[in-house]
């Protein structure tokens, strides 16, 4: 129910409540988007999954923006918020790092994998 006192509107106790409880859920919604985008990322460099997360990754950058764009009347679920934001910045960072080195072929898990192919490869020669 809201009221209008003296020309601006004020929520109610339970819709305050609500409000806070739906900020809440969003926050710990995108926290563990951003965990599981952490999980789906890990799995594509290790080459458990063929294709990179985009759909997940476009998701959790949305979740962002609109929370970024709610009004917070507290300052800990504002500071929870930035909190999530630097964390998902640092992921994205490393992440993109990883697929630059990727592209480029200095991958350390690629060139694990590569030289033991090498390996592999002169074995079969010196035995064929």
């Amino acid at each position: 129910m809201r009221s209008d006192v003296g020309g601006e509107e004020r929520l109610s106790l339970a819709e305050r409540a609500e409000n806070k409880i739906d900020l809440d859920l969003e926050l710990e919604a995108l926290e563990s988007r951003i965990f599981e985008l952490k999980a789906l990322y890990e799995q594509y460099f290790v080459g458990l999954l063929p294709l990179m997360p985009d759909k997940q990754h476009a998701l959790v950058k949305a979740t962002i923006r609109k929370l970024r764009k709610a009004p917070f009347r507290n300052s800990a679920a504002n500071f929870r918020l930035r909190s999530l934001e630097s964390r998902y910045q640092t992921f994205n960072n490393y992440w993109q790092r990883v697929l630059k080195q990727k592209e480029d072929g200095t991958y350390s898990r690629d060139l694990f994998k590569a030289d033991l192919h090498q390996q592999a490869l002169a074995e079969q020669a010196s035995l064929g």
